[in-house]
């Protein structure tokens, strides 16, 4: 298939030259976010450490998994370091800066403004949304509950929606190895004071093996997956009413374990020069199998058939009365076998111009959360952008967040190989202080370099504690560990010359739990990635990414190896309305363990894939 793509991306060299906007594409200091203060604001001017992808970062070749684009951006990073595709949806939390999390998350996913986060887990299912649906990603490093509250502890991520002017027909059609095809198409609309946005994918892949060929038996399977979504919207003036529809069902590497998710939203918007609101309701049923597995993998039992039915309300106003001032609440509610969860919020932020180069960001959230009882939490923030020339902005914030065990964590027991994972209806909130300081350095408009250092005190952090390890079983409880510190810089670079651009980005980070000394699990040192990409007659680009070693336990144990791995994507236009592309995931066909549970579970091998898009019609 490697020979397949070189003969596509060979023919037509003389297909359409890039246009002068390809070739100079706006100042990066130009570049609008929302997230951070839920206001557009440059990235030069906000006080919080931003970064974005846009629609053509997220439509590059390779894997069409958000998650796996995602990755690109060190600070992100899912619980395990298995992707979407083949990872179980239990274990699809995400963290910012090394907050690791143990398979819920410990930083907030919105899609324009409503949670992703699962009401019932707390983990994201990361293709529910269509990815020819997104304008662009956003993510906030470091805690933004003062905003969004509980979920939003290390940093908040948001899908933004293509704008409802976007009409006409697009599709993409993709196959690859191990039997993986997709399949994807949106349509925009207008028609009177109506207009409409309708966008699917369906993707299917017969997977791969997680253990090596040596630790194999009869019961194990390739993990495989299939699923669909359909995002849909209807505007009429400053109204919308939406739908989101998701299906997934896939093995997990053996012949008896298996799950299935189907999520059903609805929701709603109004939004007005001074005010905007929001309404959603969600209903989820997750069904999943659970097994125990002969020394010899020989033989496989089941140890538990669950199915777990959740509901989900929730609703958001926000009213700006005045310039620089933002006030609002939001109600969120989540119910599942008879026990709910309600949290209740109300926030005030006001952003002011001190003088021509400093601006100040002052806020405060205060939020009420019910399990078994009600307790409450304060979460302010303070951050200042300094401007001392058009090419510098430093930035100072100090914040504090929290986050509510979900409803998994207080009551749903699992196991995983000879790993028992017990419930805790006795669960505290997390909560976290945090502080940092950095700058961004623009020497010419398409180059961009950026340093940031943060300190994080995260307290009652939830996690899986090890009880016992006897005749090859190990039972482990939620519990609050304690304390931990975390501390670490992050840097950033971008260049942009003619047809060039380049693209680097790293974190370090330590960290060290109080009562034991330990680190956390899933929370390597170093992440960093790169990417060089050349744009003519076709578009290549060469990505690699890599993490130091980290540990899967709680005692430090199981300790994975670092690695490092690259991926190869090439693009060309064939006419004004047709694209073909190809991509090669693990260039250098890396092994490596995403877990050990004591077996080592592996990654993705290298996987080759082609595909084809069509746009029928321009914005």
């Amino acid at each position: 298939m490697i020979w397949l793509i070189i003969a596509v991306f060979w023919a037509h060299p003389d297909g359409p030259e890039p246009t002068p906007a390809d070739r100079e594409p706006p100042a990066l200091a130009e570049t609008l976010t929302v997230t951070a203060t839920g206001e557009p604001e440059t990235l030069d001017s906000s006080a919080s450490y931003v970064s974005k992808l846009d629609r053509e970062r997220l439509a590059a070749p390779g894997p069409a998994a958000l998650d796996q684009r995602l990755r690109q951006l060190p600070a992100f990073s899912l619980f395990r370091r298995s992707d979407s595709r083949y990872a179980h949806p239990t274990t699809q939390g995400f963290s910012l800066r090394g907050m690791a999390a143990s398979g819920a998350s410990r930083a907030l996913a919105l899609f324009d403004g409503l949670p992703l986060n699962d009401p019932f887990g707390g983990w994201v299912h990361w293709n529910r949304i269509p990815a020819q649906a997104l304008e662009s990603v956003e993510v906030v490093h470091g805690g933004g509950s003062q905003l969004y509250g509980g979920s939003a502890l290390s940093g908040v991520l948001q899908l933004l929606p293509r704008r409802a002017i976007d009409t006409g027909l697009e599709a993409r059609l993709e196959t690859g190895e191990r039997q993986a095809h997709d399949a994807e198409l949106f349509h925009g609309g207008r028609r009177g004071a109506w207009a409409w946005q309708a966008a699917g994918r369906a993707f299917e892949t017969d997977g791969f093996h997680l253990l090596d060929a040596a630790d194999r038996g009869a019961v194990d399977r390739p993990a495989d997956l299939r699923f669909q979504n359909l995002f849909a919207r209807a505007h009429r003036g400053d109204f919308h009413l939406g739908l989101n529809a998701y299906r997934e069902a896939r093995g997990n590497g053996t012949a008896l374990q298996e799950n299935e998710t189907d999520l059903t939203l609805l929701e709603a918007g109004l939004t007005r020069p001074n005010w905007r609101w929001r309404a959603y309701a969600q209903r989820g049923v997750f069904k999943n199998v659970f097994s125990r597995v002969a020394a010899d993998r020989d033989q496989e039992f089941i140890t538990a058939n669950q199915r777990f039915e959740s509901d989900a309300l929730g609703s958001a106003l926000t009213w700006r009365p005045a310039p620089g001032w933002r006030i609002g609440g939001d109600w969120r509610y989540a119910e599942w076998d008879g026990r709910e969860q309600n949290l209740l919020g109300a926030f005030a932020q006001r952003s002011a111009t001190l003088h021509d180069r400093l601006e100040l960001l002052a806020g405060a959230r205060l939020d009420f959360w019910r399990g078994a009882k009600t307790r409450g939490e304060i979460s302010p923030r303070l951050g200042l952008a300094y401007r001392p020339h058009e090419s510098w902005t430093g930035r100072a914030s100090v914040y504090r967040g929290f986050r509510a065990p979900t409803l998994n964590e207080l009551h749903r027991p699992f196991r995983v190989g000879s790993v028992i994972t017990d419930a805790n209806q006795g669960l505290d909130a997390e909560t976290a202080w945090g502080a940092e300081t950095g700058f961004d350095y623009y020497p010419r408009a398409h180059a961009l370099f950026r340093f940031n250092a943060f300190y994080n005190r995260l307290d009652d952090a939830i996690g899986n504690a090890t009880l016992s390890v006897a005749d090859g079983v190990i039972r482990r409880q939620r519990q609050n560990l304690g304390g931990v510190d975390l501390w670490g810089v992050e840097i950033e670079a971008v260049y942009t010359l003619g047809r060039w651009s380049a693209r680097a980005a790293g974190q370090y980070n330590r960290n060290r739990v109080d009562d034991s000394g330990r680190r956390l699990p899933q929370s390597p040192r170093v992440r960093a990635s790169a990417e060089a990409t050349w744009r003519g007659w076709l578009e290549a680009s060469l990505q690699g990414r890599c993490e130091s070693a980290q540990f899967d336990d709680d005692l430090n144990r199981f300790e994975l190896a670092g690695y490092a791995l690259f991926d190869l994507q090439l693009r060309k236009r064939l006419t004004g309305d047709w694209q073909v592309y190809g991509s090669v995931e693990n260039l250098f066909d890396r092994r490596y363990a995403f877990s050990k549970t004591p077996l080592e579970r592996l990654g993705a091998p290298r996987g080759v894939s082609v595909g084809a898009r069509w746009r029928g019609g321009r914005p």
